[in-house]
């Protein structure tokens, strides 16, 4: 694919006398286009009307980058980076819009040789969020980068907690390859990055598929996007999930634990060893209500795992569980071909050991003082449930 010259046709720009059009990119919505220092106004306009929507992701900006000479400046070298080939600056418009900027999707910092790689940012008008343009926009881009400037590698530094940003870079086929502990200064502050990387070769992965939701609470697998969530669940819920479970070991209380966990639970998915899955109402994708994990999967000749779950301690005792775990469990018979799903409860745990028993959990011994728990020794009862015993909750 490559940058074909186009002419515009329809009315003259309003904001300034002339906007690049000598590299421009069509798609069935929009136009990608490269500009020079002609376009600052609509770059100016662009970013004072996004200011206060883009800036949880941006570094401390102060005025002077909000002014027309700046924007001029700006432009001038990125087009010069440009025709010299460090960069591809794509700016988005709608094709029935001409004239109005809508986003950017930019690869900087080309670097040729054995490395062959650059760097990926993007951003788009909050007037125009999910309507699937920047997905359109990216895939346009990252086929003229591979296929045109010939790179192996395009690489995509994202904070833990821009969700929007991290579900884009997956659909476009980018990996999480690491976290960066305080890698970029954003807003005074220097903050945690995840890394997201796309070779040339790649194709956009589908991440395991979940078993469908129950109805009332929706599964999804685990991603990298899902560290902030996690970590708001289990403070929320600190007193309610230690009550029957061990504190978790270390900095529990802190963030980059929770880094640690998803990478090392990503880590033994990708090994086929764990699967973990969220539970979210429909309406508040932004709020975990419950977490379900599988562990420890084997193959066969063994074809078993153990599993754990909990529930937000304000759904608890409202019948949301054993649906959604029943779910989860036929999916695990029938994705991971397993015979036994085991699961360990803390004598006394009532609510957990009922729900196990109403799948078909059956308990099979108990290590006596197996755990120490709340100040005292406890037992810890073993239940197991096999695949030819398993009832499907309806």
């Amino acid at each position: 694919m490559n940058l074909s010259m186009l002419s515009m046709t329809g009315p003259k720009p309003i904001r300034t006398q002339r906007m690049t059009d000598h590299f421009a990119l069509n798609t069935s919505r929009l136009q990608l286009r490269i500009l020079d220092s002609s376009a600052a106004p609509a770059v100016l306009d662009y970013y004072v009307r996004n200011r206060s929507f883009h800036q949880p992701w941006f570094a401390a900006r102060n005025d002077q980058v909000f002014r027309l000479e700046e924007q001029k400046a700006d432009l001038a070298d990125e087009y010069a980076g440009f025709l010299a080939g460090r960069a591809l600056p794509f700016w988005l418009f709608r094709r029935n819009e001409p004239d109005r900027i809508i986003g950017r999707f930019a690869f900087t910092d080309i670097i040729y040789g054995c490395l062959r790689s650059c760097r990926t940012a993007y951003h788009l008008d909050q007037a125009v969020q999910g309507n699937g343009l920047a997905l359109e926009a990216g895939q346009a881009a990252i086929r003229v980068l591979f296929e045109d400037f010939r790179l192996h590698r395009a690489q995509a530094s994202i904070m833990p907690t821009n969700s929007r940003s991290i579900a884009l870079a997956e659909r476009l086929g980018f990996r999480c390859e690491g976290l960066s502990p305080r890698y970029l200064k954003i807003n005074n502050r220097w903050q945690d990055h995840l890394h997201y990387v796309r070779l040339a070769d790649d194709r956009p992965k589908q991440s395991p598929t979940p078993p469908a939701g129950s109805g009332k609470l929706n599964i999804c697998a685990l991603q990298p996007m899902h560290i902030s969530l996690l970590d708001d669940y289990y403070r929320r819920n600190k007193d309610h999930i230690e009550r029957w479970n061990v504190p978790r070991s270390g900095d529990s209380n802190e963030f980059p634990s929770w880094h640690r966990y998803v990478f090392d639970g990503l880590a033994a998915q990708a090994r086929g060893q764990q699967q973990d899955f969220l539970l979210f109402w429909p309406e508040r994708p932004d709020w975990l209500a419950g977490h379900i994990t599988c562990q420890k999967i084997k193959p066969f000749p063994y074809s078993s795992c153990e599993i754990g779950f909990s529930i937000d301690r304000l759904l608890s005792g409202r019948g949301l569980m054993p649906e959604v775990l029943s779910s989860v469990i036929a999916w695990l018979f029938a994705d991971y071909r397993l015979n036994r799903i085991t699961a360990r409860c803390i004598q006394g745990n009532r609510q957990s050991l009922r729900l196990l028993k109403l799948l078909g959990f059956r308990e099979e011994g108990i290590d006596r003082q197996g755990l120490y728990h709340g100040g005292s020794w406890k037992d810890v009862l073993r239940l197991a449930l096999l695949k030819s015993d398993f009832r499907c909750f309806e």
